[in-house]
């Protein structure tokens, strides 16, 4: 397995842990953009799903990404 593979499983691995309401936070990113992308040219609510889905996801791996 190459660098890349092994980063592509350290990013979503973690997170890919079914652990809100039974589904993992990648789950719901990918729902939400799904939702997001069904009003595309309007922006997200301050308050919508896809934001609060985002914010965590990047967290997670941007600290997991540090060395």
């Amino acid at each position: 397995m190459s660098v890349i593979g092994f980063g592509l499983i350290g990013w979503l691995a973690p997170l890919s842990v079914p652990a809100i309401d039974g589904k993992s936070l990648t789950g719901l990113f990918f729902d939400s953009i799904g939702t997001e992308l069904a009003h595309f040219p309007a922006p997200p609510p301050v308050i919508s799903q896809f934001r609060i889905v985002l914010l965590p996801h990047v967290w997670a791996n941007w600290i997991e990404g540090k060395d």
